[in-house]
């Protein structure tokens, strides 16, 4: 939406907007430019690390400007104690006295607080937190936060202080993803095996370490715990740019100049939407070893010359302007890719000679305009994550990707597609779209059914599975899950999508191992909390209900009284009612039971 159109938009409406972190006062320019001033008492929020903008926000509309004071010394005393000790813990008397030390060393200022406290957890010895309190300056410089958070990197084992300066490749504010992160990090060769664990369970810790230490934030807390995405702080993300920058660790590119100097390149960054070809031309000729390249919302761009690229290990492609097909042409000659993301809508065939690369791990063609993928694609022997659109044509080949472990989301019209899914024995995750073509299943539906149930027999090891279905067959749907029950034991996510059952099956209760339920469900009753009760791992379920069901009055007392509930954490139930859409949330409190937190009629 255009500045103009959000004006007209808002123009008789009252509005309350936050704007986070403001730069520059051109950029409050036109943020201001876009809010109208209509006499409806509407509000804007900003907030801003310089003074300045944060007069020239306040002084045509009005406002004042509040500057946020530090932490008591009560507060800053609770924050501390509660990550160095926990919840309920105090200070040991013998760390008493070094602690009001280093706390007054942070002026009450919550980074640098929670960065030594997470510094210091789990160490009681005195003489620890003497060196920590030793090597601290004032917080309440920019330099002294500096060397606070120094010091939590300087402790970090030497793979973690590779892995967080390699967030110095992501923009400032990005929201990175878990997944993304962590294969990155395994495409680099940042992560080091450990016997009786898998790779990315030991990327994962990584991820979750630099979290408890407090040098990324978690974004968006799952029902099981775990983080999706993470954030750097922008103090943090200053620090590592620097860092790396040092240690010829990123170049990163800005505007028309780069931070690299005159070194060889070993990994690239291009954060700039205008780069002319000229400055590009001048960086490629530096990245004769480069290792790792990313594109970050480029609009103009002198596109470089990338076949020549050999030690490529890492490729992230993110344009807003449409690039062609020859763009990638020469992407068989990376022999060394291990991580390929292409998200561009002018991009619509990969090159047969995507299969020349055997290294390959990811291939992430979602957000583009790729409609196929051709049958090459089955000689990438190491894949093991094919993250694709529902559109996306996938070749019967698809069947030879022995160590293939994620496929998400494709759409299932062929029998032969379906039969070559059993040969994927390695698959955890699959998103599959079952959609009918003409006349394909309604004449070969016995057949169809009979290749799903053998596929989904075959893949013993699979624990997600997002399905969904636009066949318009509850009796379609009753046989899925039928199918999901028998042969899926360790299936620990489960979303099935698009038709309706006529009620929440029974056997349900044999996927010992499940923790999160989304389903589609024709009618309400109440023993299915009964059901939803006897999974004995599950944390989160959301159900969809088409026809009315009662009032939800009495369903957290309900809940409450079916002891089984013991580890169901949220409830989430989803009806309709005429023409009003009824949502209901229940959250597990465990002093008082199941209680309603939220409903919304529409």
């Amino acid at each position: 939406m255009t500045s103009g159109k959000l004006r007209a938009f808002l123009q008789d409406k009252r509005y309350f907007v936050i704007v986070d972190d403001i730069w520059s006062t051109d950029a409050w320019e036109l943020v201001k430019s876009a809010l109208p001033e209509n006499n409806l008492n509407s509000r804007i929020v900003t907030t801003t690390r310089i003074t300045n903008v944060a007069t020239s926000c306040c002084s045509s509309l009005e406002g004042y400007v509040h500057n946020i004071q530090p932490l008591s010394d009560e507060h800053s005393q609770k924050l501390f104690i509660k990550i160095v000790f926990g919840d309920t813990s105090a200070c040991p008397p013998h760390l008493e006295e070094i602690s009001h030390g280093i706390l007054e060393k942070c002026h009450g200022l919550p980074l640098a607080i929670i960065t030594v406290a997470s510094l210091l957890a789990g160490k009681s010895n005195k003489h620890q937190w003497e060196q920590v309190y030793n090597s601290m300056s004032s917080a309440f410089s920019h330099q002294g936060m500096r060397d606070i958070l120094l010091l939590s990197y300087y402790d970090l084992p030497h793979h973690l202080k590779t892995c967080l300066l390699y967030l110095s490749m992501f923009p400032e504010d990005y929201e990175i993803e878990r997944e993304e992160l962590i294969w990155r990090w395994i495409a680099e060769g940042f992560v080091t095996e450990v016997r009786g664990q898998t790779v990315d369970q030991i990327a994962e810790n990584y991820f979750n370490e630099l979290i408890n230490r407090s040098l990324i934030q978690p974004v968006d807390i799952r029902y099981d715990g775990r983080a999706y995405a993470c954030r750097v702080h922008d103090m943090v993300l200053d620090l590592i740019v620097l860092l790396s920058a040092e240690e010829n660790f990123v170049s990163i590119v800005e505007g028309q100049s780069h931070n690299g100097g005159g070194r060889k390149i070993r990994r690239l960054s291009v954060q700039s939407k205008h780069v002319g070809g000229e400055v590009m031309q001048d960086i490629m000729d530096k990245c004769s070893q480069v290792r790792s390249i990313s594109f970050y919302g480029c609009k103009e761009l002198g596109i470089p010359h990338l076949q020549k690229l050999h030690s490529l290990r890492v490729l992230v492609s993110n344009y807003y302007s449409p690039l062609g097909n020859e763009h990638i042409k020469f992407i068989g000659s990376m022999f060394q890719l291990k991580f390929l993301r292409i998200s561009c809508l002018g991009i619509t065939e990969l090159p047969e000679e995507i299969g020349d690369l055997k290294h390959l791990q990811t291939l992430d063609i979602r957000v583009s305009g790729i409609a196929k993928l051709p049958p090459s694609i089955g000689r990438l022997q190491k894949l093991v994550r094919l993250l694709v659109g529902p559109c996306v044509k996938l070749p019967d080949e698809i069947g030879y990707l022995q160590a293939l472990q994620e496929l998400s989301t494709t759409s299932i019209f062929s029998i032969r597609l379906m039969e070559a899914l059993r040969c994927l024995t390695r698959l955890k995750t699959v998103g599959i779209y079952l959609a009918a073509r003409g006349r394909l299943i309604s004449r070969d539906m016995a057949r169809y059914k009979e290749a799903l149930k053998s596929s989904l027999a075959a893949l013993h090891g699979l624990q997600s599975l997002y399905s969904y279905s636009s066949i318009v067959n509850c009796e379609f749907m009753e046989e899925l899950m039928d199918i999901l029950c028998c042969t899926v034991p360790y299936l620990q996510k489960l979303v099935v999508g698009g038709d309706y059952l006529t009620r929440l099956p029974e056997q349900m209760v044999s996927l010992v191992h499940l923790t999160y339920l989304y389903l589609c469900v024709a009618r309400f009753i109440q023993g299915d909390l009964c059901i939803l009760g006897d999974i004995p791992a599950l944390l989160c379920s959301a159900l969809s209900y088409t026809w009315s069901m009662p009032l939800m009055n009495g369903l957290p007392s309900a809940a409450s009284n079916s002891g089984a509930l013991r580890s169901l954490r949220s409830i989430v139930l989803l009806t309709e009612v005429g023409w009003r859409c009824c949502f209901y949330r229940m959250r597990c409190q465990s002093s008082e039971g199941y209680v309603l937190v939220s409903e919304r009629r529409k």
